[in-house]
């Protein structure tokens, strides 16, 4: 039998185990087809302000629910820039596919644009890797006796995502003028949907450092603070711990790390079983949005 050594912080990875309706070890879990569809009600909500970014609209057509729903937000002090995010269904996918997958139909997004004669002379200046880091966790609470590990795997991920910088040309049609403009598109994937930013201004009208350091901070407080509140079959979560943890001779550090990194993989997918459960979760000041599924919707999921 392992003992646990008594920290507050390793007690509490193993309370919350214990406490998880579907707890399995690898040698003896079985996938059992959930009656429920993976969501069938979504609430996004986008705070009226969140830093130095007010929202100014929000737009959603339940004819076309697969496109989600979109926020622009405009900064007091930089008006001349546009602040969108969109944020549409994904489904249940390892995080690096759905990211895979996202910004190939991002990239193609870009081609579209250029046919429908939206924008000219796109260019496409540099692609990389935006990664927005974890909040401060209410368990990072000075624990002398957890572990760094175990801190780590309760403090959350990281929310990874790539960055995209665009140049092109727009016609005013008002004035006739071809107006050269600065572009960025960002794509994260969280709680079970993608959220995507596209930044844009006038070349005219903002310098590029000014630029840079708005939209990286636009990205990074409002994608965290945009929330959606899932409730559906995504709502059963399993926990599968590999039983070779259990040979481990390490005072059972490993299966607590392993449980806190199961159990925030699990939260963060934030899935209620009830509609009333989801709504007492939601911000005050607040935009929100609901969207209602079919059951057909996620069949594929």
């Amino acid at each position: 039998m392992i003992q646990l050594r008594a920290s507050r912080t390793t007690m509490l990875a193993v309370a919350l185990f214990f406490a998880s309706p579907h707890c399995a070890w690898a040698d003896d879990a079985e996938e059992k087809p959930g009656e429920r569809p993976l969501i069938e009600v979504s609430l996004i909500s986008a705070p009226k302000r969140a830093g130095d970014f007010v929202l100014g609209q929000s737009s959603y057509d339940p004819q076309t629910k697969h496109a989600g729903a979109g926020f622009r937000y405009v900064h007091p002090d930089h008006k001349a820039v546009r602040l969108d995010v969109f944020v549409y269904p994904a489904g249940e996918m390892p995080e690096k596919k759905a990211l895979e997958r996202g910004m190939a139909d991002f990239m193609r997004s870009f081609d579209a644009g250029v046919q429908m004669k939206y924008y000219h002379d796109l260019t496409v200046v540099g692609r990389e890797p935006f990664v927005i880091a974890p909040q401060p966790s209410a368990h990072s609470d000075g624990d002398k006796d957890a572990s760094p590990e175990l801190l780590a795997a309760l403090a959350g991920k990281a929310i990874e995502g790539e960055r995209v910088d665009l140049r092109y040309r727009i016609h005013m049609e008002d004035t006739g003028e071809n107006v050269m403009m600065r572009s960025r598109g960002y794509l994260f994937y969280k709680q079970l949907y993608y959220f995507k930013g596209r930044i844009s201004a006038a070349e005219s009208l903002v310098d590029q450092t000014t630029y840079n350091a708005l939209t990286d901070q636009a990205m990074r407080e409002l994608v965290q603070a945009i929330d959606v509140r899932n409730v559906g079959g995504c709502a059963r979560s399993q926990i599968t711990l590999d039983s070779s943890l259990l040979d481990r001779k390490d005072d059972g550090k490993s299966i607590s790390v392993a449980l806190a990194q199961s159990l925030v993989e699990n939260a963060s997918r934030n899935c209620f079983d009830t509609l009333s459960d989801a709504k007492r979760e939601g911000a005050r000041k607040a935009e929100t949005i609901t969207i209602e599924y079919d059951a057909d919707d996620w069949k594929s999921q």
